[in-house]
């Protein structure tokens, strides 16, 4: 590590030492009173408003990830949901920095605990690093293999519900495939996703939940995350599975997912990767996260694999402060990116 990336580092460790520890920000009393009058005012069980701001900071000495060194908007969230007569929800979501601004129209009727359906655009069930609300998620990017395989938002339909006193849940449902891009099906054939998770009632954990995924669908034109593959045409097939612990102060997590792409007159091709996370809460509002992070492209490409640092800072209850640092395992410390994410989330 050169000199002057040792001497950032340690400038911020030191910082992120001092937040951790800094008295006023953690003192006894945990009293929110404007917070509390904000949720009068915005959250009702038939209408409820949420907003989420996230700013984020990008530096890297030697640029090979995408974007430059700087400050972005990283997303700038409205959502409207609540509870209907007769049974019936709905979820509305735009985000005003991307195109289309409409991330989520859901409508949902609910039939009872053991089964429900939703319609519209909304997340597939797959991945339960994408399906946790990009306000929750442990760093400040999800990993390689979900931000690039993972089916994402869709237009469609799907039947769920929670059977066994709510130790298992399950979820499927037939999407057009394409995504964001249009309003319309690519062709005539359906994307099919399902997931099923399980609740084990073990360990006396505070949150334990194993998960498995599987999707497949015949595709035209679709795009996969991160430039990745761009205009698709042929099988689709994936699987998946991930699993989350949180025990006291401690949180383990992993997600495994691999696909079987057969392109029209190309070779088939089999891309995989899974993350492996480990956290502590130093106490109520510090957390470290420690990430390793793998993603082979078998196209080609070489294997991608970070080291990932993390530290997660809840000044009050709708802010956080996330700091990470990216290292490349085959590159050297010049190619290292640091990211720190602002977030209001209400």
């Amino acid at each position: 590590m050169s000199p002057k990336n040792n001497l950032v580092l340690k400038l911020f460790s030191i910082f992120l030492v001092w937040l951790t520890f800094l008295p006023s920000l953690h003192a006894s009393d945990d009293q929110e009173p404007l917070f509390e009058e904000m949720k009068k005012l915005l959250h009702h069980k038939s209408f409820t408003v949420r907003a989420l701001l996230q700013t984020v900071a990008d530096f890297q000495r030697h640029r090979s990830f995408s974007g430059n060194n700087g400050f972005s908007i990283a997303t700038t969230r409205l959502s409207l949901s609540g509870d209907l007569d007769k049974k019936f929800s709905y979820f509305f979501q735009f985000d005003f920095t991307k195109s289309p601004a409409v991330l989520d129209a859901k409508l949902s009727y609910q039939f009872s605990t053991a089964f429900g359906i939703d319609a519209g655009l909304f997340k597939t069930p797959f991945s339960r690093e994408y399906l946790t609300y990009a306000a929750n998620i442990d760093f400040i990017n999800r990993s390689q293999v979900v931000s690039t395989l993972a089916p994402k938002r869709q237009i469609g339909f799907q039947f769920s519900g929670s059977l066994a006193k709510q130790l298992v849940r399950y979820n499927f449902g037939a999407f057009n495939g394409n995504g964001l891009d249009g309003n319309n099906n690519d062709n005539d054939k359906f994307l099919y996703v399902g997931r099923l998770s399980v609740f084990p009632k073990i360990l006396q954990s505070d949150y334990f939940e194993i998960g498995v995924n599987y999707a497949e669908s015949q595709d035209e034109r679709i795009s996969f995350g991160n430039d990745f593959i761009n205009n698709f045409n042929g099988k689709r097939a994936l699987i998946g599975a991930d699993f989350r612990l949180i025990l006291n102060k401690f949180l383990v997590s992993g997600e495994f997912i691999s696909a079987k792409l057969e392109p029209r007159n190309q070779n088939e091709i089999t891309p995989k990767g899974y993350q492996a996370t480990v956290g502590y809460f130093v106490n109520k509002k510090s957390q470290l996260l420690v990430r390793w992070d793998s993603f082979d492209a078998d196209g080609g490409q070489p294997k991608s694999e970070w080291l990932i640092l993390g530290y997660n800072f809840f000044p009050t209850q709708i802010t956080e402060l996330q700091v990470n640092y990216v290292m490349p395992v085959d590159e050297t410390s010049d190619y290292n990116q640091l990211l720190i994410n602002l977030q209001l989330s209400f």
